[in-house]
């Protein structure tokens, strides 16, 4: 929680619950879902007509396709286990696609089964880390008590708290944000090509 000497309800923040910025009620909870305060993290002061001044995008297209490094980075480390699936899930297909000779007939619905739990599965945590995406990039931003648009190599500037110095700072968050997404989809895209390349060799 980010300690302010504002009333909770002139502030906004993220709320994991409801996956967007809402405006705290007076016990610095949610107010459109009424979810706790420990679910409502970041701040920002709403504007003069007690509007919170920007919204958060709804899908993070560069953590869905690249978790395995964009988690890390901003502090889910459960992103790196997406790599090792996206492999598994590859042998999973092979596996399934070309079983043993051997293989009893019984044994092919229960390996297609397994594999597209698999599959499942991986897409799951991919679309996931998509979704919550923004809200987590910006309340790492946002509670380091740092400018949402300050680099690592630049000068760690405090939050502002006046509308026109709220939405500039979000729109550097954005620009910096969106950088990781051609970097995302280059990943992806190798992975897919490599995926190709071995199906076709074997």
């Amino acid at each position: 929680m980010i300690e302010v000497n504002r009333r909770p309800q002139d502030t906004a923040g993220y709320c994991a619950h409801c996956n967007k910025l809402v405006v705290r009620d007076a016990s610095a909870g949610c107010s459109a879902g009424g979810h706790g305060p420990q679910s409502v993290r970041g701040l920002v002061d709403l504007n003069a007509d007690g509007e919170i001044p920007y919204q958060l995008p709804r899908f993070n297209w560069a953590a869905a396709l690249f978790p395995a490094l964009w988690g890390p980075v901003h502090g889910v480390w459960a992103g790196a286990v997406v790599f090792p699936l996206l492999i598994f899930m590859d042998n999973a297909l092979r596996v399934a696609a070309s079983p043993p000779p051997d293989a009893a007939d019984w044994l092919m619905p229960v390996i297609w089964f397994v594999t597209s739990l698999i599959v499942a599965g991986t897409l799951a945590l991919m679309y996931n880390f998509g979704k919550m995406g923004w809200g987590i990039a910006w309340v790492k931003a946002n509670e380091a008590g740092l400018d949402p648009g300050s680099s690592p190599g630049q000068a760690q500037l405090p939050l502002t708290s006046s509308p026109e110095d709220n939405v500039r700072d979000f729109k550097r968050f954005l620009s910096r944000e969106r950088r990781w997404f051609p970097a995302s989809l280059l990943f992806f895209a190798s992975m897919i090509a490599l995926a190709i390349y071995w199906w076709t060799m074997r």
